[in-house]
């Protein structure tokens, strides 16, 4: 069977296939032609961007170019920058008055300083070592009562 379907014409395939085609589909109609081209045409013509919306990248890039020469143009008309002056001599008495004033400004905060780090020197360590004995006095039931003036 597999032999005669090979052996079989193209061409009476193609027209069988043609003749079969023909028979299921339905005529032309001009008229439904005509209706679905013209609401195609309908909808194109809705969903058209506004010419301007176009136009407004080449708007955009022309502005900026625009930007960068009137930069360009500023930039170049501008005077030169003044050469930076050469060293001075500066007087000896100035120098006098500068380290006055760098001392009376620093002296009191140094003393603030100074008297912050003494302030903080045992980092409350002082008052840890109290707090240690106190709890180990109170871990230990066989020892008498603290006397008056010890460490509570």
């Amino acid at each position: 069977m597999n032999e005669q379907h090979n052996n079989f014409p193209v061409d009476h395939l193609a027209a069988r296939l043609k003749r079969e085609a023909a028979r299921m589909a339905e005529p032309f109609s001009e008229s439904l032609h005509g209706r679905v081209m013209r609401r195609v045409s309908e909808s194109r013509a809705q969903a058209a961007p506004p010419p301007t919306a176009a136009r407004w990248p080449f708007a955009a890039i022309g502005l900026a170019a625009a930007a960068v020469a009137v930069a360009l143009v500023v930039f170049h008309t501008q005077p030169p920058v003044p050469a930076v002056p050469a060293h001075k001599e500066i007087a000896r008495a100035d120098f006098g008055a500068v380290t006055d004033l760098i001392r009376k400004t620093t002296g009191p905060i140094q003393l603030t300083m100074n008297v912050s780090i003494e302030d903080q020197s045992f980092g409350h360590l002082d008052r840890d070592v109290k707090s240690f004995g106190q709890f180990v006095m109170n871990q230990l039931d066989n020892l008498p009562e603290a006397a008056p003036g010890t460490i509570h």
